[in-house]
């Protein structure tokens, strides 16, 4: 596996390569490849100015996307987050709107429904999938929670010994979101 992430002060793009030598599954003599994996991902931030109404910490909107493909499976999401620290709430949407299925409906998957808590060192995350296909009456959608500790690491300068470094890494649980 292999992957990559660019950013700056407003935009972040990023790709990840997985079963890059797409090796053989098979344990008989026939040969089944495992298709490699890529990710794409962007997306940027919109800093709105003193907030919204009557917040007074700076807020801001970070709309985004992930590209999924592996063999002739793929899938789109894109979405809209609303940050105003210490909360988070989006909206996502799964689907390819622009591939159409065998019964010539729309690809659409899911609505995604998040929010979090951005503590000091924790985040608490929620999230519901709202199905859009045909799986809604079975399934009821999907719930998520996640809980993220952030153990302390000393920042990258000369002094500090290799193994104690931080390596800067993008992150949403800060003020500045991912550019900190």
């Amino acid at each position: 596996s292999a992957g990559f992430v660019l950013y700056n002060k407003d935009l972040f793009f990023g790709a990840a390569f997985s079963h890059i030598n797409t090796p053989n599954l098979s344990i008989l003599s026939t040969e089944t490849r495992l298709p490699m994996k890529m990710v794409f991902h962007g997306g940027g931030r919109i800093t709105l100015n003193g907030g919204i109404r009557t917040v007074a910490k700076p807020s801001y909107l970070t709309p985004s996307f992930i590209y999924r493909v592996q063999g002739l499976i793929s899938q789109f999401d894109v979405g809209l987050n609303y940050h105003v620290d210490p909360v988070s709430l989006g909206v996502w949407y799964r689907g390819k709107p622009w591939e159409t299925t065998i019964t010539n409906s729309v690809q659409q998957d899911a609505l995604v429904f998040t929010m979090g808590l951005y503590l000091k060192n924790l985040t608490i995350g929620y999230s519901y999938d709202f199905s859009l296909s045909g799986l809604s009456t079975a399934t009821g959608g999907a719930h998520e929670v996640s809980l993220v500790y952030e153990f302390s690491a000393k920042p990258l300068h000369r002094g500090v010994k290799k193994r104690n470094r931080l390596i800067p890494c993008p992150s949403f649980n800060s003020r500045d979101g991912f550019w900190n």
